[in-house]
C-alpha cells in the first residue's frame, strides 16, 4: 500500500476493513493505566550481570479488559464487521502482557473466548441473532467480582440493568 501498487478494489476492502473508526484508547484510558510501570525483582537487568549489580527491570502491567459484542438481530453484518475490526485492534495492540475476556451477547452468552499474553484474534464468525438482553452479561460479570472494564460494542437497543454495576462500562 505504501508503494501504491495496491487495485482499486482492495485498497477500498482495506481502508474500510483494516482501519480503526474509533479511538478506543482513548476511551479506556479513562479506566486504567495500562502503561504504569513498576520495579519487578522477577528478573534483573542482564546489562549489569558481569559487573555484579544486579537491578531490577521494569514491567508494564497486564492489560485486562473484558469485550462485550452486541450480536443480536438488529446488528447488520457491515456493523459486526466494524465491530470484529475495532475488537480486533484492541486485542491485537502493542501490550504485550494482557488479558482479554470476549464476549459475543443476544439474550445469552452465545460465545466467550480469552486472550492472553501475544495472542492474536481473528474474529469472523457470528454466534447467535436473537433478541438483545445483556443482563446476563453484566450479572456473569458481578458474580465473578469483576474489577476490569467492560468495552460494550451494541446499537444501544437493548435491556440494560436498572442499577449500575461496580466495574466501569464504556
Amino acid at each position: 500500500m505504501g508503494r501504491g501498487k495496491l487495485s482499486d478494489p482492495l485498497r477500498k476492502f482495506l481502508d474500510e476493513f483494516w482501519v480503526s473508526h474509533m479511538d478506543w484508547r482513548l476511551l479506556v484510558s479513562r479506566f486504567m493505566d495500562v502503561n504504569d510501570r513498576h520495579l519487578s525483582y522477577r528478573r534483573f537487568d542482564r546489562r549489569y550481570y558481569d559487573m555484579g549489580i544486579y537491578l531490577p527491570i521494569y514491567r508494564n502491567e497486564v492489560f485486562r479488559a473484558n469485550i462485550g459484542i452486541d450480536v443480536s438481530g438488529s446488528i447488520s453484518d457491515k456493523t459486526l464487521a466494524h465491530f470484529f475490526n475495532e475488537v480486533m485492534n484492541i486485542i491485537n495492540s502493542r501490550y504485550d502482557d494482557k488479558y482479554v475476556r470476549v464476549f459475543q451477547v443476544d439474550t445469552d452468552i452465545v460465545d466467550e473466548k480469552v486472550y492472553e499474553g501475544n495472542a492474536v484474534a481473528l474474529l469472523d464468525i457470528r454466534h447467535g441473532s436473537g433478541g438483545t438482553d445483556f443482563n446476563c452479561l453484566f450479572n456473569k460479570l458481578e458474580n465473578e467480582n469483576n474489577t476490569a472494564p467492560l468495552i460494550f460494542f451494541t446499537d444501544g437497543d437493548a435491556y440494560i440493568p436498572t442499577t449500575p454495576p461496580s466495574f466501569p462500562v464504556v
